[in-house]
């Protein structure tokens, strides 16, 4: 009796098994998107180099944002892609071996169909990645993959696009401007010379493919693969921690904003070859995660604008080859050197990122025009690159784009130039080409040839000589002018070479030792305050978790249970580890919710629990002045303006705003020696930005006296901590607020250089 109705009850199991079999099978047979998402860590231990400054005397100690691989599979029954970006300056080692890294990436999923042709392995450019990737790092890549590819279900997907233009700028605009037939020295340009304006000189354009899951509830968000240009060198030379800096911040920030059914955000860069980030904030961090905000927002904004255009059918299609620079002529009078060579002007590095020879001017110093050499231009040569000659190119389709990939870092111009072509041999119903810089290879810099010749930067990186971005170009419409015909790729110059699947040895979470708890946060712990914890633990970060949180924030509920608020996984933590001590800060947000709190440290050989603390509101609110106007009726406005505590450039980690919001300031009128009875109260005015008040009379004579305490902003912080204080109408301090990091953040650190 009991296996009957064991039988009976797998029955319905077995059923609906063979029901959703069926279903999926109907689905690929009739061109229904079929998607599946992935993200596995990818930090390395502690200990190595830097990608990006190549600074031999500073390692990473810590990590202020976990770097990820994140994987987008598509299936519309005939064709099969994967998207895969991960937090690395792009897919390949610095000791450029062979296999390269995507090579390895092939080799560990070509059971499950995918090749060079279809699976797109681009970096985010974080600088403050790693110079090496082991084995363990390139199979956690894999499994993000695989991840993706089981979990692939019926979906529907549509592109949008925001435009955003305060998050990026143009480093080397003197050589730009040469696009415009300038020929400026270094410092003398502007973006106003832009004769199409301040967008041109930066790639504003931000495009978003929407992607979410068919289920029996209906539409689920499942993915948004977004495609931006601008470096991510927040994280400045000085840096000694891990992070996926802006794209890590931009990806978290997009999924917190639409709460719990948050979509997996992976980011690709574009044409950052000449392209900052804003560097808004008095510290690497702040500006990090002001940066990611400000992409998250216009992520947002494309997210919603694609929900009424979502559909089930979403071609896809590929082609892929390998170019060889080998020194051929490509065009009349245009050749391309056969082997890669940097120029003076790399040497010295860029404004956001220095070497100790920047200084000296090397950006822009330049053969004669008349010594200029056929093949290298005006590059001052210095010294042989370590890049392939046999670099990959691919053209994807999805759905109505195009991806075009770079294997370096083309410029903004130079990738409206590959955009166009690549446009011109489109199939039909391709409505635009996004070119992807950083994917599949990493040879060096793409620059248009006029760029090219002002030998800034982004020249002296250009390895493969003045025409070399053109090869590039008449490469992407070869392939689309194929995926058109539907036709097959151009051989590639040489076959990829076998890849390792050695899956490595990835770091295990035991440092090897007991941890012991030193010092927790001192309560009161007040919102935009950071506090920090201290314990002893493995040596090189060892003790951290792969994959799962280290740090663990934890709100105590009102039948004395702890739950899970934030973690190291997001954004407000950071660590840093010396000779097995472990420091690590945590920055309350302005609005952040009040109780009881406590942290968690967990490793494997233990875990290591904090006191509770309290979190209160802040009492750091200041009242900078008031101005007082005469209106109509014989009355006066009073304006009252404040400010947040400012940031310590030494320890915050997220950005805020200058001035609080909301709420309500009261205070009393001193006319001549005495105070006016009655206490008044001022209320925000989100138009003006101020708490205003309107009061009978002529007041711009009068002061107003306040007490501690006296504004109280929306989010209930107040200015408790800032004494009694008078002020004169008209009597407004500038805010008290540290500069923005700028650039690079200065000037290189220390005497290691390059």
């Amino acid at each position: 009796m009991v296996r009957a109705r064991e039988r009976m009850a797998t029955r319905p199991r077995a059923v609906a098994a063979i029901v959703l079999a069926l279903v999926l099978v109907a689905a690929a047979a009739s061109g229904q998107l079929r998607a599946g998402v992935g993200v596995t860590d990818i930090t390395p231990a502690s200990g190595g180099e830097f990608f990006g400054y190549v600074r031999p005397d500073i390692r990473a100690d810590g990590v202020a944002l976990r770097l990820t691989a994140r994987a987008l599979v598509l299936d519309d029954g005939t064709h099969k892609l994967a998207l895969v970006t991960a937090d690395l300056q792009g897919p390949e080692q610095t000791d450029f071996r062979s296999p390269t890294a995507k090579d390895s990436l092939v080799s560990r999923l070509g059971s499950r169909g995918f090749t060079h042709d279809n699976l797109l392995f681009a970096g985010t450019h974080t600088h403050a990645g790693p110079t090496e990737y082991p084995d363990f790092l390139l199979e956690q890549v894999a499994r993000a993959v695989r991840a993706a590819d089981d979990a692939r279900a019926p979906a529907r997907g549509a592109w949008s696009t925001a435009t955003l233009e305060d998050a990026s700028g143009n480093r080397s605009i003197e050589a730009h401007l040469a696009d415009h037939g300038f020929d400026l020295p270094r410092g003398e340009g502007s973006t106003g010379l832009d004769p199409l304006g301040r967008p041109h000189t930066i790639a504003p354009l931000l495009s978003l493919l929407r992607i979410d899951r068919d289920t029996s509830d209906g539409p689920k968000p499942l993915a948004a693969w977004v495609h931006f240009s601008a470096h991510a060198t927040n994280f400045i030379p000085a840096n000694t921690t891990w992070s996926s800096d802006w794209p890590g911040v931009a990806v978290r920030r997009f999924a917190a904003s639409l709460g719990v059914e948050a979509p997996l955000a992976i980011v690709s860069n574009g044409t950052e070859g000449d392209q900052s980030p804003a560097f808004a904030g008095p510290n690497q961090n702040t500006a990090a995660d002001e940066e990611g905000q400000r992409v998250a927002r216009a992520m947002r904004a494309a997210w919603d604008a694609a929900a009424g255009q979502l559909s089930a059918a979403l071609p896809l299609d590929a082609r892929w080859t390998k170019i060889c620079f080998c020194g051929q002529v490509i065009a009349p009078g245009q050749q391309v050197s056969p082997e890669p060579l940097y120029g003076l002007a790399f040497i010295g590095g860029a404004e956001d990122g220095p070497s100790i020879f920047y200084q000296f001017g090397t950006e822009g110093q330049r053969r004669p025009a008349e010594e200029a050499d056929p093949i290298q231009g005006r590059k001052i040569i210095v010294g042989p690159a370590p890049y392939t000659t046999t670099p990959e190119v691919q053209v994807l389709r999805v759905g109505d784009r195009l991806l075009l990939s770079v294997p370096g870092e083309p410029t903004a111009e130079m990738g409206r130039r590959a955009r166009a072509a690549g446009l011109a041999a489109a199939p039909a119903g391709v409505a635009d080409a996004l070119v992807v810089g950083l994917a599949n290879n990493y040879t060096g810099y793409y620059t248009t040839p006029e760029e090219y010749d002002q030998q800034h930067y982004e020249g002296g990186h250009t390895v493969f000589g003045l025409w070399s971005g053109n090869l590039i170009v008449q490469t992407h419409t070869a392939l689309t002018s194929a995926m058109a015909a539907g036709t097959l790729a151009p051989p590639p110059a040489a076959a990829p070479p076998e890849g390792t699947t050695d899956p490595g040895t990835p770091p295990s979470g035991d440092g090897g030792v007991a941890g012991t708890l030193d010092a927790g946060p001192s309560p009161p712990v007040e919102r935009m305050w950071t506090f920090e914890i201290v314990w002893h633990g493995g040596l090189r970060g060892q003790d951290r978790p792969v994959g799962a949180p280290f740090l663990v924030l934890e709100r105590q509920q009102a039948d004395g249970s702890w739950t899970l608020v934030d973690s190291d996984l997001g954004f407000a933590f950071v660590w840093r580890e010396t000779g097995g001590e472990y420091h690590a800060r945590y920055d309350v947000a302005r609005d952040f919710a009040l109780g009881t709190y406590r942290v968690r440290i967990v490793s494997a050989r233990y875990t290591l629990t904090t006191a509770p603390f309290d979190v209160l509101p802040s009492s750091g609110l200041r009242v900078r002045g008031f101005t007082a106007a005469r209106i109509a009726g014989g009355r006066t406005r009073l304006d009252f303006v404040a400010q947040n505590p400012p940031p310590d450039p030494g320890r915050d980690i997220l950005s805020r705003p200058k001035s609080p919001e909301g709420g309500v300031l009261r205070f009393r009128l001193r006319q001549g020696s005495r105070l006016r009875p009655g206490v008044l109260a001022a209320l925000w005015d989100p138009l003006r930005g101020t708490w205003s008040v309107t009061l009978p009379g002529d007041q711009t004579a009068a002061s107003v006296h306040l007490e501690p305490g006296a504004l109280t902003d929306g989010l209930d912080n107040t200015s408790g901590s800032q004494p009694t204080v008078e002020f004169a109408a008209g009597q407004v301090a500038p805010l008290d607020w540290p500069p923005d990091i700028g650039p690079g953040g200065g000037p290189p650190p220390g005497p290691g250089g390059l």
